[in-house]
Protein backbone atom coordinates (compact mmCIF):
# COMPACT_ATOMS: atom_id res chain seq x y z
CA UNK A 1 0.00 0.00 0.00
CA UNK A 2 1.68 3.42 -0.95
CA UNK A 3 1.73 6.66 0.85
CA UNK A 4 -1.77 7.92 -1.32
CA UNK A 5 -3.55 5.12 0.05
CA UNK A 6 -3.13 4.79 3.25
CA UNK A 7 -3.98 8.87 3.29
CA UNK A 8 -7.12 7.85 1.78
CA UNK A 9 -8.37 5.20 3.54
CA UNK A 10 -7.03 7.53 7.24
CA UNK A 11 -9.60 10.21 5.59
CA UNK A 12 -12.85 7.87 4.65
CA UNK A 13 -15.72 7.88 7.09
CA UNK A 14 -16.92 5.08 9.16
CA UNK A 15 -20.57 4.24 8.83
CA UNK A 16 -20.72 5.59 12.04
CA UNK A 17 -19.15 8.72 11.36
CA UNK A 18 -21.41 9.41 8.38
CA UNK A 19 -24.25 8.98 9.90
CA UNK A 20 -23.42 10.89 12.94
CA UNK A 21 -22.47 13.46 10.07
CA UNK A 22 -25.58 13.52 8.25
CA UNK A 23 -27.87 14.21 11.56
CA UNK A 24 -25.73 17.00 12.43
CA UNK A 25 -26.55 18.86 8.51
CA UNK A 26 -30.17 17.63 9.55
CA UNK A 27 -30.44 19.27 12.74
CA UNK A 28 -28.45 22.52 11.25
CA UNK A 29 -31.19 22.59 7.96
CA UNK A 30 -33.81 22.04 10.16
CA UNK A 31 -32.69 24.59 12.95
CA UNK A 32 -32.64 27.29 10.15
CA UNK A 33 -35.91 26.19 8.59
CA UNK A 34 -37.18 26.51 12.21
CA UNK A 35 -35.66 30.37 12.71
CA UNK A 36 -36.67 31.53 9.11
CA UNK A 37 -40.67 30.28 10.37
CA UNK A 38 -40.56 31.78 13.67
CA UNK A 39 -39.02 35.31 11.97
CA UNK A 40 -41.42 35.51 9.39
CA UNK A 41 -44.57 34.60 12.34
CA UNK A 42 -42.82 37.96 13.96
CA UNK A 43 -43.18 39.81 11.08
CA UNK A 44 -46.87 38.86 10.79
CA UNK A 45 -47.55 40.02 14.40
CA UNK A 46 -45.15 43.56 13.41
CA UNK A 47 -47.46 44.06 10.73
CA UNK A 48 -51.19 43.45 12.81
CA UNK A 49 -49.23 45.61 15.43
CA UNK A 50 -48.75 48.42 12.49
CA UNK A 51 -52.61 48.16 11.72
CA UNK A 52 -52.71 50.52 15.38
CA UNK A 53 -52.05 53.49 12.90
CA UNK A 54 -53.94 54.91 10.84
CA UNK A 55 -52.13 57.45 8.77
CA UNK A 56 -51.51 60.42 11.73
CA UNK A 57 -54.05 59.07 13.79
CA UNK A 58 -53.14 56.43 16.01
CA UNK A 59 -57.00 54.13 16.40
CA UNK A 60 -57.82 53.95 19.97
CA UNK A 61 -58.69 50.34 21.74
CA UNK A 62 -62.08 49.71 23.93
CA UNK A 63 -60.38 48.29 26.79
CA UNK A 64 -64.12 47.27 28.40
CA UNK A 65 -65.20 45.36 25.10
CA UNK A 66 -61.89 44.50 23.04
CA UNK A 67 -60.75 40.59 22.83
CA UNK A 68 -57.70 39.69 24.07
CA UNK A 69 -56.45 39.84 20.02
CA UNK A 70 -56.90 42.98 20.15
CA UNK A 71 -55.62 44.13 23.72
CA UNK A 72 -52.28 42.61 23.30
CA UNK A 73 -52.02 45.16 20.05
CA UNK A 74 -51.63 47.87 22.66
CA UNK A 75 -47.49 48.07 22.65
CA UNK A 76 -46.69 47.21 26.42
CA UNK A 77 -49.73 44.97 27.33
CA UNK A 78 -48.92 41.40 26.43
CA UNK A 79 -51.29 38.15 26.30
CA UNK A 80 -50.98 37.50 30.51
CA UNK A 81 -51.95 41.25 31.03
CA UNK A 82 -54.89 40.69 28.30
CA UNK A 83 -56.30 38.42 30.01
CA UNK A 84 -56.13 39.95 33.84
CA UNK A 85 -57.71 42.87 32.49
CA UNK A 86 -60.86 40.58 30.60
CA UNK A 87 -60.92 39.12 34.11
CA UNK A 88 -61.29 42.43 35.89
CA UNK A 89 -63.61 44.18 33.41
CA UNK A 90 -66.01 40.86 33.70
CA UNK A 91 -66.46 41.77 37.38
CA UNK A 92 -66.77 45.70 36.91
CA UNK A 93 -66.07 47.54 33.94
CA UNK A 94 -63.27 49.72 33.65
CA UNK A 95 -64.72 53.68 34.78
CA UNK A 96 -61.64 55.55 33.83
CA UNK A 97 -57.87 55.23 32.35
CA UNK A 98 -56.49 55.19 35.69
CA UNK A 99 -58.53 51.89 36.65
CA UNK A 100 -56.38 50.26 34.96
CA UNK A 101 -53.41 50.39 37.69
CA UNK A 102 -54.87 47.77 39.85
CA UNK A 103 -54.36 45.25 37.09
CA UNK A 104 -50.81 43.60 38.19
CA UNK A 105 -48.20 44.44 35.82
CA UNK A 106 -49.50 47.75 34.82
CA UNK A 107 -47.75 50.58 36.79
CA UNK A 108 -47.60 54.33 36.28
CA UNK A 109 -45.09 54.50 33.58
CA UNK A 110 -46.91 51.34 31.70
CA UNK A 111 -49.89 53.31 32.35
CA UNK A 112 -48.87 56.60 30.62
CA UNK A 113 -47.08 54.71 27.62
CA UNK A 114 -50.09 53.22 26.21
CA UNK A 115 -52.72 56.02 27.81
CA UNK A 116 -52.98 56.96 23.89
CA UNK A 117 -54.18 53.73 22.68
CA UNK A 118 -57.13 53.29 25.45
CA UNK A 119 -60.37 54.02 25.27
CA UNK A 120 -63.14 53.52 27.38
CA UNK A 121 -66.53 53.95 25.21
Amino acid sequence: MNKLDRLRMSLTLTPFERRVTIFIFLMVVLGNFYSFIRDKDKEEINQDRVMLYDEDEIIKININTAPVDSLIMIPGIGEKTARIIIRMREKQKFIKVEDLLKVKGVGYKKLERIKPYISLE
